[in-house]
């Protein structure tokens, strides 16, 4: 074996020997989602909400959360479907 190669072999065995006895450095842990664009928005409720019924098949309403006005779902001629404003009788 050449000595300049006996030379590299020595220092490549050296090296390997090194690295295998220092402790690794800890990763750094990756940012969340949360960190890097801050909370989540709260959650609002839309002004419009649709109810629907699960034990009547063709209940569905439509309710205005600022007015309280209420419509229903309904078939109209043709095969349309429409939302129907409901009506109140005063009490």
């Amino acid at each position: 074996m050449k000595p300049l190669c006996a030379s590299a072999v020595a220092l490549v065995a050296l090296m390997s020997v090194a690295s295998c006895s220092k402790p690794t450095p800890p990763s750094p842990t990756k940012p969340t989602v949360e960190q890097i664009l801050g909370p989540p928005p709260p959650v609002v409720a839309g002004r419009y909400t649709i109810i629907h019924s699960p034990q009547v098949e063709n209940d569905t309403m439509l309710l205005d959360t600022a007015t309280g006005r209420t419509w229903r779902l309904e078939n109209a001629s043709a095969g349309e479907v429409v939302w129907v404003p409901v009506t109140r009788q005063a009490q």
